[in-house]
């Protein structure tokens, strides 16, 4: 994804499907080619907010990691 978003690369569609499914939205939303639902919008602020979430603690982990590391 990151290619496609730097311009890049393009995804496969196939891929593309599969994403629109696991986020409960249209591949034209999903590419910005159709105007996002209020409901999609919903669930892209729910997504980016977990997402969030998994950085914060994944950063947490790292740190404990560091900490344990540096004791021994």
């Amino acid at each position: 994804m990151s290619k496609w978003e730097r311009g890049e690369a393009t995804p496969d569609i196939g891929i593309m499907y599969t994403l629109s499914e696991i986020y409960g939205v249209t591949v034209s939303e999903l590419i910005g080619q159709t105007e996002k639902s209020k409901e999609t919008q919903e669930k892209l602020k729910a997504v980016e907010k977990d997402r969030k979430a998994l950085e914060r603690a994944k950063k947490k982990a790292m740190e404990r990691a560091k900490k344990q590391k540096k004791k021994k």
